[in-house]
């Protein structure tokens, strides 16, 4: 599109014009910059690098609005029928009243995508920066820092969703969410307007499917088309996973008490198998931290002296029981030996233990 409006032959100002309607249509219809756009399910997780795409078709659709509006609606060519005319609640021309407030528009909404883009882009630098410091000081350390970066890059913002659950972000998400449905029906209609006003017919020309002002919008249908393609088979996928876990239904287990092949479905108990399988598993794990949790105790104890203190306290106190009763046990080198209890019972006159 940029190389057929320096080549001010190729492209015209209707052509131009319908593009730029179709693309300002999509930018504030569905295109979602941070998941919070219309949609029936809620948000949608946008990966970082996904999100600086998308800034980046933004900023560069008001960029080339903005030379629109202000250089390229005199110098585009016009045709024989002369500036053409288009939508904004009536039919108005273009090089009219409304290009003032195209301008503004335009330059309000480049402001905004290219502050966000720049501040993003220089973020990354940062990055890469930091990634290029640790491939000269570990190789070790770049290839963890290299792989955490990518992590990071493929997540979502999760924590965008908080921010929406409260009551002011809440109503003005559902207010962009009703600007952005109207916007839908506002781009079709401006846009079918402004081919039937200007009576635009031979729409391939003689460029043929070459020219920007067919090329761009097929290939925006075709992908259009082969994306609604994807998620009807994604969704038909997803239901049958649904359909399947409601028959035969898997708890929901993470890190070692994940499912592994022998816990397939048993033909004679669907969850017997699984649930040995798990409680195995559990068990197992509890019997290691036990273990592990025994000797950390034995470790501490060793280092601090409280063993050697409390077999001097039980000497103390055995050595005590011993005097007033016979068959006592004494401790040997400082440990605690279990004690005989000794009763009394009078029995001629001695005492013997029972």
């Amino acid at each position: 599109m940029l190389r057929n409006t320096l080549m001010h032959d190729q492209l015209s100002l209707l052509d131009a014009l319908v593009l730029l309607e179709l693309c300002f249509g999509y930018l504030f219809s569905v295109l979602s910059l941070f998941g919070y756009r219309t949609r029936l399910f809620g948000k949608v997780y946008i990966s970082i690098i996904g999100t600086y795409i998308r800034l980046f078709l933004a900023a560069a659709i008001c960029g080339y609005s903005v030379w629109f509006w202000f250089e390229g609606a005199e110098h585009l060519n016009q045709g024989d029928c002369g500036a053409p005319v288009m939508f904004f609640f009536a039919k108005v021309h273009v090089l009219g009243w409304i290009r003032f407030l195209w301008r503004v528009v335009a330059c309000f909404c480049a402001l905004y995508f290219c502050t966000v883009f720049l501040a993003g882009f220089i973020a990354f630098l940062v990055w890469v920066g930091a990634l290029a410091y640790t491939a000269f000081t570990s190789t070790a350390g770049f290839r963890e820092e290299w792989r955490h970066f990518w992590d990071v890059a493929r997540a979502g913002d999760e924590k965008a969703a908080e921010v929406a659950d409260k009551t002011k972000a809440r109503r003005a998400y559902n207010l962009l969410s009703i600007v952005n449905l109207l916007f839908i029906p506002w781009s079709i209609v401006s846009i079918e307007l402004t081919i039937n006003w200007n009576h635009l017919t031979g729409v391939t020309g003689s460029a043929g499917m070459k020219g920007s002002g067919q090329l761009i919008p097929a290939l925006i249908g075709i992908g259009g088309f082969l994306r609604i393609i994807w998620i009807m088979i994604t969704n038909s996928m997803d239901a049958k996973k649904k359909i399947s876990d409601a028959v035969n239904p898997t708890p929901d287990t993470t890190g070692d008490n994940k499912l592994e092949s022998q816990d397939t479905l048993s033909p004679i108990s669907p969850s017997l198998n699984r649930a040995k399988t798990i409680a195995f598993k559990l068990n197992g794990q509890l019997l290691v931290d036990i273990l592990s949790l025994s000797f950390l105790m034995r470790l501490f104890e060793k280092k601090t002296g409280l063993k050697e203190a409390r077999g001097d306290r039980s000497a103390q106190d055995n050595s005590e029981d011993a005097a007033g009763a016979a068959g006592a046990v004494k401790p040997t080198d400082g440990v605690t030996s279990p004690v005989v209890e000794v009763s009394e019972k009078p029995s001629g006159g001695n005492n013997s233990p029972s």
